[in-house]
């Protein structure tokens, strides 16, 4: 049966189903198994936080702050044809 492809986007403390259009080919019974493997993930994270100690509070303060030490960067193949550019500017401005 066609219907749009979901795909599921792990957030702390929430799920958001994302559609998009076309055939992606993927069947609801996947996007339904993604779903309980983030909640199942969720849960062992949080037992582990309950044999050390921490708190519901602790655990959101802990989350945002994880969040906000991500640092979005280009990938390594970027950075490394940018400095290949760097290079032959180098060169043509020395020659």
């Amino acid at each position: 049966m066609p219907y749009s492809p979901r795909r599921l986007v792990a957030e702390p403390r929430r799920f958001s189903i994302l559609f998009f259009g076309g055939d992606g080919g993927e069947e609801r019974g996947e996007a339904e198994g993604d779903k309980g493997e983030i909640a199942r993930m969720l849960t062992v994270k949080r037992e582990r936080e309950l044999e050390e100690g921490i708190n519901k509070r602790l655990s959101r303060k802990l989350d945002k702050k994880w969040r906000q030490s991500i640092v979005p960067r280009p990938p390594p193949s970027l950075k490394k044809l940018k400095e290949e550019e760097a290079a032959e500017e180098a060169k043509e401005s020395s020659a």
